[in-house]
This record gives structure tokens, sequence and C-alpha cells, in this order.
């Protein structure tokens, strides 16, 4: 009888280092990813590069509708020119596919500075006034699922403009007035409808400035 009891210690000790080897394994990062074929961009240079051709030879012809789109390659591009905002944040790096019309996102970090994991976030992305609004519709550390609500208790400290209530995260795009976003929608490409409307030599001129000005 003693010898069962001396046994219930170790017993309970093996279970616990059983428990943590399947936690530390189930939130392990799921997918890695190549970086040195990333370059860093920003989405107004993604931009210029596909429609300041086109707008220049449309000018002063009123309003003209363009189609845009951004690769997968384009939004990976677009995050690698934020590494500033991504150590802030304590991310090792982030990644974007798209898929299914959804844009899944992968953040590499570590937990208590040694323990290494990944966030996967599969998000609903919309446009609306000129705002990309991410919204948050499945949440995951690893492979393990986690409660949107305790991610967004991590995330509303790190970043501005989250909210909670509805799981989103909003991210304004800086346009000239001569640009508006009439559409949205992701397939393979995250696609935009955009309107131009140059009227005059000084709605020309500021897109030429807001061009001059991509980083």
């Amino acid at each position: 009888m003693s010898r069962n009891k001396n046994n219930i210690p170790f017993i309970f000790i093996l279970l616990l280092i059983v428990l943590i080897i399947g936690f530390l394994f189930i939130i392990q990062p799921v997918k890695k990813f190549d970086t040195y074929e990333v370059k860093s961009t920003s989405f107004k240079k993604v931009l210029k590069r596909d429609m300041l051709d086109s707008i220049v030879n449309k000018m002063f012809t009123g309003e003209k509708d363009f189609q845009f789109s951004l690769s997968e390659q384009d939004v990976n591009d677009i995050i690698s020119g934020k590494t500033d905002l991504l150590k802030k944040g304590n991310l090792d790096s982030l990644h974007c596919v798209i898929k299914d019309g959804y844009a899944i996102f992968y953040a590499d970090l570590k937990l208590f500075s040694t323990i290494r994991t990944q966030v996967i976030l599969k998000t609903n992305i919309q446009v609306r006034d000129n705002n990309v609004i991410i919204k948050v519709d499945k949440a995951y550390m690893g492979r393990l699922p986690v409660l949107k609500s305790f991610l967004f208790d991590i995330l509303k400290d790190k970043m501005k403009n989250v909210n909670s209530a509805n799981s989103e995260i909003t991210f304004p795009i800086v346009l000239p007035e001569a640009i508006t976003v009439n559409d949205f929608e992701i397939s393979n490409n995250i696609n935009f409808k955009l309107k131009v409307t140059i009227k005059s030599v000084s709605d020309f001129l500021a897109l030429l400035k807001y061009f001059e000005n991509a980083e």
C-alpha cells in the first residue's frame, strides 16, 4: 500500500511532463516561410507601379475606373516594409497567405522570450471609407484554437485601431482626394476597384506629389 502511495508523486510528475511536452508540441509553428524572396515595399509603391502610367495617359478626362490588385507577394513585401512595427509588437516575423477568399496571417513570436510559437489568424478583409478592416474569423496558437477575446486583449495593448467587440483591426489607406475605393474583394489576390477623378491641374499635381513621395 505504501509502495503505491510512493508512486503517486512520480506518476503525477510524469503526467505533468507529458502534458508540458504535448503543449509545447501543439503550439509550435505550423508553417515555415522562406524570407529571401521578400522585398520591402509599401502600398503606395505598388499603386504607383500599377497605376501611374494609366492615370497620366487619362489626365483631364473626368472620372475613370481602375482595377488594382495586391498579390500575396505584394502583401508580404508591404509587411516586410513594416519591420519596426513588428519589433514593437515583439513579433519575429509576419506572413500572409491568400486562400479561398481568406487572408491568413502567420505571426512568429516567442512566449516568455524563449518558447517559439506561431499565432495564426484566419481573416476576412473589407474596405470601408478608405479603411482596410481585418476581421478575425478564427485564431490559433500553433494548432491550438484560442479565444478571439483573449487574443484581442493582448493586441489592444500593442496596436491602435483594435476593436475587441467586433474582432476587427482597422488600417487607414492614405490616398489623395482624386482616388476613391469603390469596391473590394479577395480571390487569389486582394482586388480593388478604384475611381480616379482628375478635373483640374491641381488634381493632377496632387497625384504626382502623392506618388513622388512613395516609400
